[in-house]
């Protein structure tokens, strides 16, 4: 069988880019929280003080609302939380040590968890959308609109559609990605985390290990995070595939006479970046593509090789290293494939 070779090239982070600005003000930058340029706190009749946010009179400016309370809440701005309340520019929200609170800000960040004895800050300031000042957070933000910003302890924290949990204990920043690609900064460096991964940043730099969202312990939580992963998979795009026949495709047609195509990755985070691009294809052929490692018989494979001569096309780019695929000879049986990866 024929077998296309993607090489690895080291380079920078693509995935997921630097946050766009957003929010007014100048970016948080790794070692330093965001600074609030206001955080007046709230009285008995719902005014939030000086945050920037007043609209005058007793009312407050809305970016968001509270959408549950589980089972007895906390605080919102000095407040007691309730269904349906509205969240304004550097609110505090916090939780009791048997509460949580649940919120939404539009469509960036339809869904965030406060967990229990935690406390979070909405619009900090500069591009940040989300502090975690203490204890932890279940967040899910759109697949719409620019990169999303949050911040815990010294860590940033930029998301384009995750499901993740972040959360700050006064030393140790921890992220938990349950669907997505989130990237780290600090002082000390970047790193991109994935799905099933998780990454503690602290004075000793970010490490990154595997994690599985069934591990979560609170019931609630992790039945949270179930629903959020089926929202996010439902809002996803449809997409478009090039539609080609066997007789256009010696891949396909390798692929049918053997009843499935292989692609050999032994990269276990570029694994399920594979499936996912390639896993649609075989539902629209009616072929199963399956991701694995060291498999002889794979039609493409994914290899630590240089790439040879200078077509190589970049197809992603994962912890600093760039996985093309060699445009030439060899390339004529990734034809159904060459549309979607920009190939010619």
């Amino acid at each position: 069988m024929r077998r296309v070779r993607l090489a690895a090239l080291a380079a920078g982070l693509l995935v997921v880019a630097a946050a766009c600005g957003g929010g007014g003000g100048s970016t948080v930058t790794p070692g330093g929280s965001a600074t609030a340029a206001g955080t007046g706190g709230a009285n008995g009749n719902g005014n939030t003080g000086n945050n920037g946010g007043n609209t005058g009179g007793n009312g407050k400016q809305a970016i968001g609302s509270v959408t549950g309370i589980v089972p007895v809440g906390g605080q919102v701005g000095g407040a007691a939380a309730f269904e349906g309340q509205p969240v304004g520019r550097q609110d505090v929200i916090s939780t009791e040590a048997n509460g949580k609170i649940i919120f939404s800000l539009g469509q960036q960040v339809p869904f965030c968890q406060v967990e229990t004895a935690s406390e979070v800050q909405v619009t900090p300031g500069g591009a940040t959308l989300v502090e975690v000042r203490k204890g932890t957070a279940l967040c899910r933000t759109s697949t719409s609109g620019q990169l999303k910003q949050f911040v815990a302890g010294g860590t940033v924290i930029t998301a384009a559609d995750p499901v993740f949990l972040v959360g700050w204990d006064g030393d140790t920043a921890t992220v938990q990605v349950a669907q997505g690609y989130v990237r780290l900064q600090t002082k000390r460096g970047t790193a991109v985390v994935g799905a099933n991964q998780q990454a503690q940043s602290g004075s000793g730099g970010i490490g990154i290990g595997p994690w599985e969202p069934s591990s979560i312990r609170d019931g609630q939580t992790r039945d949270a995070a179930a629903n959020q992963l089926g929202q996010a998979a439902s809002d996803q795009p449809a997409v478009r595939y090039p539609r080609l026949d066997a007789s256009q495709s010696p891949t396909l047609a390798d692929g049918q006479r053997a009843g499935g195509i292989v692609v050999d990755v032994a990269e276990r985070q570029l694994q399920t970046f594979v499936q996912d691009l390639l896993g649609g294809m075989g539902q629209l052929w009616d072929l199963g593509i399956s991701v694995q490692s060291n498999n002889d018989r794979a039609s493409i494979v994914v290899t630590a090789d240089p790439p040879q001569g200078k077509d190589a096309v970049a197809l992603a780019e994962l912890d600093g290293t760039t996985y093309r695929v060699q445009v030439g000879a060899d390339l004529v049986p990734l034809t159904p494939l060459a549309p979607y990866l920009g190939l010619s």
